[in-house]
Parts: C-alpha cells; structure tokens; sequence
C-alpha cells in the first residue's frame, strides 16, 4: 500500500507538473505572440511616420531595414490593390498580395497578422500589417518558429523545476505514505492477532478523522471478535473438559470408520494414547470382535474383555460438523454385570440354604404324618429338629431381609446416645449359653463409653461379630471387646484365641453365604450373611473394617465408625 501511495503521488504531481508546462508554455508564446505584434506593430508605425511617400520607398524600407530592423527581417509597401510598391528583400516582386490574410485583415480593420510559410525565403514568418493614412499597407514580417522559440527557452527551466517538484514530491509522498499505511498497518496487526492463542487489541489515536473512524469500527470488532474467540474457547474447553473426564469411551467415525474424535477414556481403553487423528479404525482398536460391533448395524451391543464387561451405544449423526458420521460409546458395565452375577449367586446361596432345612423340615413331617414312627421319644425328637430348622430359616430369612434393607439404603437409623457396656452386658447374656457350652470367657475392656448411633444396627454389629468369635473360637478359650472413642470416631476391636482364619479367605470374609471351610464349618449353625451385614453397618457410618488372624492362633477384627452425633445417616 505504502508503494501504491508513493507512486500514485508522484505520478499525479508529475502529470499536474507537464499539465502546468504544457499550459504555461502555451499562454506564454502566446504573451510572446501578442508582444511580438505589438512591436512590429510600434516599427510599422515609426516607418509610416519617418518615410517619405513622395520619394524612392525602396531605397528608404532598406534604409530602415537596415539601419533598425534585424537582418532576416522583410518590410514590404503594398498598394491598396494588392500589388508590391516596394520590397526590402525582392527586387521585382509581380505577385499581388491581395489575397493575404494580413493585407486583408489590415484593409478591413487597419491592423492584420498572420504566421506562415514563406515560399519566398522559405520560412515560417509572422507577418504584420498595417494600413498608413497614405492608403498604402506597410508590412513587416520576422522569422517567427512559435511555440518552439519559447520551448527552446523555457526547456531548462521546466526541467529545473520538474526535477525540484519532483524531489520534493517524493519527500512529500513519503511522509504522506507513512502517515496514511502506518496507522493502517498497525490495524491489520491488530486484526492479525486474532491468530494468536491471547489476543490483544490497542485502540490508538491517529492525525486523521477518517483513520480514527476506522480504527474506532476495526476496535469496537476486535473486541467483539475477541469475547467471541474467548466464549468459543471456553466452550471448546467445557467440551474438551467433559470428554476428557467422561468415564465412558467416545469415538466419533465417518462414514469410511476413519476416527474424527477420540477422547481420553476410549485412549486409555484401547491402549492407543498418541495416535493421530484421521486414521482407520483398525489403527486404534485391534480386538476383532469389538470391530465386528462397531461396523454392525444393531446400536446396542454388549461383550466381555478380558475380566471386564462393556456395553456399546451408537448413533447416527445427522447435521453439524460431524454429519453422516457416528457417534460410538464404550461404557464399562463391569460393577453392574457383577452385581448382577452377585444378585444371582446370592439367589442361588439362598436358595441353597433354604433348600437343606426346608427339605430337612419336609422329611420329619413325611414321616410323622404317615404314622411310621410310634415311639414318643423318637416323636419329640423329629418335632424338636422341625422346630430347630424353622428357626434357622427365620434366621436366614431375617438377615436376608437386613441385608437387602441396608444395600437399598431403605433403613432410617433412630439416632440417639447409646450407653456401649450396657449393649455389650445384654450381648454377653444373651450369648453366655453358647459361650459357657464350650468353656469360653467372654471379656470387655472398656467402661462408660457413649457413642450417638441406631441401637438395632450396634446390636446387630456386635453380636455378628462376638458369636463369630464364639463360634470359631477355641474350647476353653476367651473373646475379648475393647471400644474407645478417638476424636470423632468409635474405635471397636473384637478379638479371640480361636482356630483362625486361612490369608486367602481373609478378603473374602465380608461376601455373602462365605464360608471359610464349608466341611470342616458344616456343623456350625449360621446363615454366612454375619459379616456381610456388619461390613454394611460399617459402611452406612463411614467407617472401616479391618481382619487380622492368624491360623492357630486368632482373629482380631477392628471398626472405626464414625460417631452421628452432629450428623443423620
């Protein structure tokens, strides 16, 4: 631009500048034209007065020709009919100059002129003439080149003043040129800031209105265009934000199953982090059969990878960037399957161990029902086992019904201060029978600790984990508590000197209808859903469970659990 402007300067003052020469040239060989006239005029009319008609004419035009007038000049005497009295230059001129244009000019109106060629002298003359009161035309003409006369003379001078004009106008148009493209400049680097990742937009000040309008309209759009870079990008950062930490797995194909997006989580899935964009599908998931589901055309699918589970959801794309292309979701439904597998151990279990009382039930009632045993002992005997049964069952039935409340999160706790010895004194009571058939101390180590929690769930919890312990423990042996409050939390340890628990059931004690040695626990009454309803218990308290045992020696199990008093579950 700034060339474009020094140029175009410099070509219109040049042009303005030969405009000026051309004009001024003209009008001054025309000033030279007019002076020259009048001149010859003033000498044709000294002549007219100074000559005597009544005397030679020829002799005295040369005189005067001579003696006042240059020597390429002609003075001519010619009578009113056109015929030559006399000639400074030609002898015995016979042709008649009537038909001239100065003589005419000069019959007419007393004073005639004319620029012509000579074929006489050849030539160009100007011709003047002059009508005298003697009714003769006296004539003067004088070589006379016109316009290239003045040239000749005012050549150097224009050349001198060209070159002058034009140093100044080069100086001129780039002072011009800078104070017209700098401001323009530093407004498109404004506007090419946009590219930058932080743009930065100046409004400055410039000498001209114009310039200052449109840096004011080019400000108020970078601006705009500015919050409207700076929203995109927080946009496009909510969007790269949401689908980095989406658990789920995102691919986006095109209709070719090239990938146009991936996102972390599908990164992470396939192992493929640092793939570009752009390339087949093969080139980011290799497992055959997870292609087979992409390229299908059901939108639904499930598989199993390795020990995970995961469902596929596709959808078509059918306007936008991302037109005629798909959208494929990975999410892994692992804990969901699990559950689900979980859900239907747990029926089966149950099952299960209503399936042994109730067919145990079924057989004695057969058998007293058809009259077959007739002795009264033996009678009680099968009533007593009938009964034994049933209460298994009810057992069962009512753990399943705590646990499944507790999972469902369907139980409202009663919050309120519980006073912990007197719960361990109605547990040992009530435990004592079982305890004292196998000659096992029951011992607590704590006195007057209150702790703010639901009365039912801390029965519950204690009394799963003590007849556990008496369950498993050793003939003879001892179960101790031992509870303490430690900043806002309940510390409980229940220990024993039992037969012990093998390491790699330990992780396992917790899952429901576990047992340790299903032979050797056979004859150990129990619905296997204890500890599962305490590791519950724990959990709905946010607490902590921890089992420590060592085979031959003992278990130790402690729970921390987080004291409600400020708190509702």
């Amino acid at each position: 631009m700034k060339k474009t402007i020094f140029r175009n300067i410099n070509v219109l003052i040049v042009t303005a500048l030969l405009i000026c020469s051309v004009i001024s040239t003209y009008i001054f060989s025309r000033l030279t034209f007019n002076n020259n006239v009048n001149n010859m005029l003033y000498s044709l009319q000294l002549v007219d007065y100074s000559i005597d008609y009544e005397q030679d004419l020829r002799v005295q035009i040369d005189l005067v020709n001579e003696k006042t007038l240059e020597s390429d000049s002609r003075m001519t005497v010619i009578s009113l009919d056109g015929q030559v009295i006399a000639d400074s230059s030609v002898d015995d001129l016979q042709e008649n100059h009537l038909d001239r244009k100065e003589v005419r000019e000069a019959i007419h109106e007393g004073v005639g002129k004319e620029v012509r060629y000579s074929s006489t002298i050849h030539k160009n003359m100007l011709y003047v003439a002059y009508l005298s009161e003697h009714n003769v035309i006296i004539r003067l003409s004088v070589p006379y080149s016109g316009l290239t006369d003045y040239l000749k003379m005012a050549i150097p001078g224009i050349g001198i003043s060209i070159i002058i004009s034009l140093g100044l106008s080069v100086l001129f148009s780039r002072y011009i040129a800078k104070k017209v493209s700098e401001p323009l400049e530093e407004i498109s680097l404004q506007l090419l800031s946009i590219e930058e990742n932080d743009p930065v937009f100046k409004k400055h000040t410039y000498e001209y209105t114009e310039l200052n309008n449109i840096a004011s309209v080019t400000d108020r759009l970078a601006n705009k265009i500015n919050q409207t870079i700076a929203s995109l990008k927080r946009e496009k950062n909510k969007v790269h934000y949401i689908l980095d930490n989406m658990q789920e797995g995102m691919i986006v194909v095109d209709e070719d199953n090239s990938v146009i997006l991936i996102n972390h989580a599908a990164n992470l899935m396939f192992n493929c982090e640092g793939v570009d964009k752009g390339l087949p599908i093969e080139s980011y998931i290799q497992e055959r059969k997870i292609l087979k589901r992409i390229k299908s055309q059901n939108v639904y699918e499930t598989f199993h990878l390795g020990d995970k589970y995961f469902s596929i959801h596709k959808a078509k794309i059918d306007s936008g960037v991302f037109k005629n292309s798909t959208i494929v979701l990975f999410l892994d439904v692992t804990p969901e399957e699990m559950a689900m597998k979980m859900k239907q151990m747990f029926f089966s279990n149950a099952s299960h161990e209503l399936k042994t009382p109730l067919t145990s039930i079924q057989g004695y009632a057969e058998l007293l029902n058809q009259h077959l045993i007739n002795d009264e002992v033996q009678k009680d005997e099968f009533v007593h086992r009938i009964l034994k049964e049933t209460r298994n069952m009810t057992r069962l039935i009512n753990d399943i019904l705590v646990i499944s409340k507790l999972e469902n999160h369907q139980t409202i706790p009663d919050i309120q201060l519980l006073h912990l010895n007197l719960i361990i004194e109605d547990i040992f009571h009530t435990l004592s029978p079982m305890a004292n058939d196998r000659g096992i101390h029951l011992i607590c180590h704590s006195e007057n600790v209150d702790f703010y929690g639901d009365l039912e769930q801390m029965n519950q919890l204690f009394t799963n984990l003590l007849s556990n312990s008496i369950k498993y423990g050793r003939d003879g042996g001892w179960v101790s508590v031992k509870f303490n409050l430690e900043t806002d939390s309940l510390k409980i340890i229940v220990e024993d000197n039992g037969i012990g628990i093998p390491k790699e059931d330990i992780p396992h004690l917790t899952e429901r209808f576990y047992r340790v040695d299903k032979g050797r626990t056979k004859a150990i009454e129990g619905t296997g859903l204890g500890l599962a309803i305490v590791k519950h218990i724990v959990q709905l308290y946010e607490g902590d469970l921890k089992i420590e045992s060592v085979l031959g020696i003992g278990t130790k199990t402690t729970i921390y659990l987080k004291n409600m008093k400020k708190d509702v579950l």
